[in-house]
């Protein structure tokens, strides 16, 4: 199978300028490759640069360095790390996309009214559970 991604030595750090200009190191010498047709699940706890990998792949943020080798359709390959911004849109068109883990596909609902008239004996009891829950 043909290699399809290849993550080289890539790091990305945050300055924090309301911190004096303090360095995050939020991805340090990641490395990795994806055949066509390979699954992979991305693990780890939380703050540990998953989402920061990700929007790092799909440029959503700029690495500090490294290479990010998507073999293209065509078979040119584009380095998603150092690519004009024209060219990483084209390939968002066409070739790859992004899903969120913040997308909601179930639209937020409210979970009850306060008009409503099976919940009113009991309103001031469920108000105070939904509140210690918050």
């Amino acid at each position: 199978m043909a290699k399809i991604l290849e993550v080289e030595d890539l790091h990305k750090d945050f300055t924090m300028f309301i911190l004096g200009g303090k360095k995050i190191h939020a991805l340090e010498g990641i490395s990795f490759e994806m055949e066509e047709g390979e699954i992979v699940g991305l693990t780890g706890k939380s703050g540990s640069g998953k989402s920061t990998l990700m929007k790092c792949v799909h440029r959503t943020y700029l690495p500090t360095s490294g290479n990010i080798l998507v073999r293209k359709v065509n078979g040119g390959v584009l380095d998603l790390a150092t690519a004009p911004e024209h060219d990483v849109l084209a390939l968002r068109r066409s070739e790859m996309t992004y899903c969120s883990q913040f997308l909601h596909a179930i639209p937020a609902a409210q979970l009850c009214s306060q008009h409503d008239p099976l919940l009113h004996p009991h309103r001031s009891r469920l108000r105070r559970i939904l509140q210690q829950a918050a």
